[in-house]
């Protein structure tokens, strides 16, 4: 059986908290139980206490990019899970000048750690390069990742448990990271009508060689495992299956650079941002094109351009967050009335219903 995947949202708003929203911040929770933690907005480690996640069961934290409602949660949230008794490094992820912000952080605030920890950078043509020069005492040496050259950038890494994530450059106003999540592919559905008359007719040579229930076979099976029945017949586990494939963008206000990594197999979830977006908060004279070209000068996105770029790609579904602090998280009518609008432009764009407006602490469940 394939274990759980879920994404739950820390944080949903973009640049500044509100009462309903925190900033950006989403942690994906693997079947593994390991947490891998995309953006780190500001009291990202207060809203973990308010979910059923446990900071110490991050894997790794993957930052999108160096605005401050992404990753001022961050030393805070570091500093207080190098406090435990933990010995593994702390694996941190990110465009340049994470590894030098953080440096300067800890050490004109004094921080003591107990547990070391590491930033790889992910740089970019003409990034500054920080040469792990200085470093602190609970600091260890990052990488200077160089992504691969055009025509399609990108960046892979394989973590301990066979998860493999992807880092994709996309466009905004600084430079800006989509995640691309991929899952090991899974073991395959065994076809019990095919199985069960096989096992039958077995029954009773099986029962002689001490397989008292020919079902216990099953989980051999699942686990890949050839069986050799006493007739003769050979039971071969099932193909396996694709892994759920996720993907967290920063934010954005092109993220066309993702099709060439969605062609061969398109991707379950795309989280992508949605600012702004014309509603009925606005004013009566306000005009979709007005609302679209601030929105673009400022880098971000409108539903209309996730639901585009979902499309492009193939997702199955489609989940916006990083919403303006005008659009308010809560479940009161109006609340509810407006995020509706959010959502039916998204659907339009996109062609199908599965399309969700991210709250605070809401869980949305990986199907495969």
């Amino acid at each position: 059986m394939v274990g759980q995947m879920e994404i739950t949202f820390l944080g949903t708003s973009s640049a500044v908290p509100s009462r309903t929203r925190n900033q950006q911040s989403m942690a994906v929770r693997l079947p593994t139980g390991k947490v891998l933690l995309v953006d780190v907005g500001e009291a990202c480690q207060h809203q973990f206490q308010k979910s059923n996640l446990k900071a110490g069961r991050i894997g790794a934290i993957f930052i999108t990019h160096m605005h401050g409602d992404h990753c001022f949660g961050l030393p805070p949230l570091v500093s207080t899970l190098s406090m435990g008794d933990l010995t593994d490094t702390f694996e941190i992820y990110g465009p340049a000048n994470l590894r030098v912000w953080l440096r300067t952080t800890f050490r004109a605030t004094y921080a003591t750690f107990n547990r070391k920890y590491r930033v790889h950078e992910i740089l970019r043509p003409g990034d500054p390069i920080d040469h792990n020069v200085d470093l602190l005492d609970y600091e260890l040496p990052g990488e200077n990742i160089t992504m691969t050259a055009s025509p399609h950038p990108h960046w892979s890494i394989q973590l301990p448990d066979g998860y493999n994530v992807t880092a994709v450059p996309i466009l905004h106003s600084i430079p800006s990271l989509g995640y691309i999540i991929r899952e090991p592919d899974v073991p395959g559905r065994i076809d019990l009508s095919e199985i069960n008359p096989i096992l039958e007719k077995n029954k009773e040579a099986l029962a002689a060689k001490g397989v008292k229930n020919p079902m216990t076979l099953l989980s051999q099976l699942q686990k890949g495992k050839t069986i050799e029945l006493p007739d003769g017949t050979t039971l071969a586990p099932p193909a396996s299956r694709r892994g759920r494939k996720v993907i967290i963008l920063g934010d954005t206000k092109d993220a066309s650079s993702l099709i060439p990594f969605c062609t061969e197999e398109t991707p379950h979830i795309l989280v992508h941002e949605a600012t702004n977006a014309l509603t009925s908060l606005d004013p009566p004279d306000m005009t979709l094109a007005q609302v679209e070209a601030t929105t673009l000068d400022h880098g971000h996105s409108t539903p209309q351009m996730a639901g585009a770029t979902a499309k492009a790609i193939g997702a199955q579904h489609l989940i916006m967050t990083h919403f303006s602090s005008r659009y308010r998280g809560d479940e009161t009518p109006e609340a509810l009335a407006v995020m509706n609008e959010i959502w039916k432009q998204a659907v339009e764009a996109v062609g199908h219903e599965n399309v969700y407006c991210a709250r605070d602490l809401w869980t949305f469940q990986v199907a495969i």
